[in-house]
C-alpha cells in the first residue's frame, strides 16, 4: 500500500513538472536593428574618440593607453606602429610634447625622442 502510494505521487509529480515547465515562448520579434558586435562598427561608423589636449602628459598617455587597450581588446590585433593605432581605432590625440613623438612599447603609449 505504502508502495503504491509512492509511485502514484511520483507520477502526479512528473506529470505535473511536464505540464508546467513544457511552454516554450515564441522568440519576440523585434523590428530594431541588431546590437552592435563588441563596438566594432557592424551597424554605424562611431565619431573618433578624441584625447583631451591636457597639459600634463602622463594624462595623455594614461587615456592613450586605455583606448590602445581597448583597441587591441575589440580587434584582436596589436597595431604595428601609433599611427597604424590612429587610423584604425579612430583616436584623434594631441599634439607631442616639443621635440618628442608617440609611440607604442609592451601595451602602452609612450613619449619618444625624434
Amino acid at each position: 500500500m505504502i508502495r503504491t502510494g509512492i509511485w502514484c505521487w511520483a507520477a502526479v509529480l512528473v506529470a505535473g513538472a511536464l505540464a508546467l515547465g513544457c511552454k516554450r515562448q515564441p522568440p519576440a520579434s523585434s523590428t530594431a536593428a541588431p546590437p552592435d558586435v563588441a563596438g566594432l562598427g557592424t551597424n554605424a561608423e562611431a565619431p573618433p574618440v578624441v584625447v583631451g589636449d591636457n597639459t600634463d602628459p602622463g594624462v595623455v598617455l594614461k587615456d592613450l593607453s586605455l583606448q590602445l587597450r581597448v583597441y587591441v581588446m575589440r580587434s584582436k590585433k596589436a597595431p604595428a606602429s601609433f599611427e597604424e593605432f590612429l587610423r584604425d581605432a579612430r583616436v584623434e590625440a594631441p599634439p607631442p610634447p616639443e621635440g618628442k613623438k608617440y609611440a607604442i612599447s609592451q601595451g602602452a603609449v609612450i613619449l619618444v625622442t625624434r
